[in-house]
């Protein structure tokens, strides 16, 4: 199907939107740039469920978060000027 990545990033929240179109628009909101101990990560939207947080949306293949992440932090970097340092990249555990 026909696919479509964007990212719009503000810098005073540090939150980015990704959109991805699947046969129909998809806006995921919510998108955060997160500082962890090896880095900034892209977190997906979540909600804290009991002491945990769960992610409402997520990618199911590792491939797909990268193009999601790449997207983002790209586009922080056209906006921000500057490129934070990225976590060094794992599988994500599902």
């Amino acid at each position: 199907g026909m696919s479509e990545t964007s990212a719009t990033v503000t810098t005073e929240t540090c939150t980015a939107n990704r959109y991805k179109t699947v046969g129909i628009p998809l806006p995921v909101h919510d998108i955060k740039i997160v500082e962890g101990d090896k880095g900034y990560f892209v977190a997906m939207p979540n909600k804290k469920v009991g002491e945990v947080y769960k992610d409402v949306a997520h990618p199911l293949k590792a491939e797909t978060r990268k193009r999601i992440s790449d997207a983002i932090f790209e586009k922080y970097e056209e906006v921000a000027g500057a490129v934070p340092t990225k976590e060094p990249e794992e599988q994500p555990e599902f």
